[in-house]
Parts: C-alpha cells; structure tokens; sequence
C-alpha cells in the first residue's frame, strides 16, 4: 500500500512541475478541441438522464403546491414517482 501511495505521490509531483497537465481541464477545452463538444452531446445522449434529472422532470410535472409536496416526499422515500 506505501508503494502504491508513493507512486501516487511521485505522479503527482511530476505532473505539478510539468504544468499540472494531468490536473486539469486544459486538455478538455472547447476552444483547444472543437470536436469535443459534439462528442460529449453523443455521449450524453447515449448515456441516458441521470437521477437528478429524472427528479427534477418529475418534480417539473407537478400541477400545483399540493403535488409537488407529494413529489418530493416521494422522492426522499426512494420512490420516483412509479418510473
């Protein structure tokens, strides 16, 4: 496990003195990479919506204060409304 930690720490030093390349977002820029953009879309789409979405398009539905109440307290059961 120390092994596994040091190695962890020597990449992590070397990645800093480089620019912190590995770090940060640099590499996913839009402006530096156009093609990422579409293909982030793609996979997005692929991927499906994810529980806060799916929550927040159920919690949308609501007809009034009353329904909406219902909702979330649906919702902090664990039950998203029968989906």
């Amino acid at each position: 496990m120390h092994a596994l930690q040091a190695c962890i720490g020597q990449f992590r030093s070397s990645s800093a003195v480089h620019g912190n390349v590995f770090l940060t977002n640099k590499l996913t820029s839009a402006k530096e990479y156009p093609m990422i953009k579409p293909i982030r879309r793609f996979v997005k789409a692929l991927r499906g919506r994810s529980r806060d979405e799916k929550e927040f398009a159920y919690l949308s539905e609501a007809r009034d204060l009353i329904d909406l109440e219902y909702r979330q307290r649906q919702i902090d059961r664990g039950l998203l409304g029968g989906r």
